[in-house]
């Protein structure tokens, strides 16, 4: 078991545990994304689409836990990707501001450089979301010319990029 980490407040939190989410923590996901912290900025997704994207082989769904009790989540989609880009399609946290959604993608990141030969990893996300936009590049992610990589739909969002060679861990 991980040591406390003690995050530049110097509050104390707990190790963050991940595990593959399956059908059972859906009610849990779908809780998250309905936060009222999170209106406009994720996705919200019903129990239909969430029952097929998890089953789904492309996909990857993890539950972050601090002491057994379940903290946030982050949905991978092209998982193993022939690409060999994957995609960050979703990450929340309960409790914002403790660098829990820094750890639990951590340790997300690390699985998907161990478990697939991804060579990057990419996001989007909203402009107003300065927090994490500064998460994201605490870990690694640099912005990038949304021209250079066009998602349609996806205009407003900004565009980050992991690659596997700048990852340190």
């Amino acid at each position: 078991m991980k040591a406390d980490i003690v995050p530049a407040d110097g509050a104390k939190t707990k190790a963050v545990q991940i595990v593959r989410a399956t059908e059972v923590d859906i009610p849990f996901i779908m809780a998250m994304e309905r936060l009222p912290a999170n209106e406009g900025l994720v996705g919200c997704w019903e129990r239909e689409q969430h029952k097929q994207a998890i089953t789904d082989q492309g996909n990857a769904y993890f539950v972050g836990a601090s002491e057994g009790t379940p903290v946030g989540f982050v949905i991978v989609q092209h998982w193993a990707s022939a690409h060999r880009a994957t995609l960050i399609g979703r990450i929340i946290v309960a409790d914002t501001g403790k660098k829990i959604g820094r750890e639990l993608l951590s340790k997300v990141i690390d699985t998907v450089f161990t478990e697939t030969e991804a060579l990057q990893i990419w996001l989007n996300v909203h402009p107003s979301n300065e927090r994490a936009q500064r998460c994201y590049t605490a870990i690694g992610f640099r912005f990038e010319d949304r021209a250079k990589f066009p998602v349609a739909g996806e205009s407003k969002m900004m565009l980050m990029i992991l690659q596997r060679t700048a990852w340190r861990h």
